[in-house]
């Protein structure tokens, strides 16, 4: 039951962190798009 607890915990920290970075990478092609013009 530990290990299926863990498992969860790692996929939702992936989930976390792709969906900051992919804010992320949105936010910065944003600010370089307003820049450009």
């Amino acid at each position: 039951m530990l290990s299926l607890l863990g498992c969860f915990l790692v996929k939702d920290v992936v989930l976390l962190a792709v969906a900051l970075w992919t804010l992320g990478d949105a936010v910065r092609t944003l600010r370089l798009e307003r820049l450009s013009r």
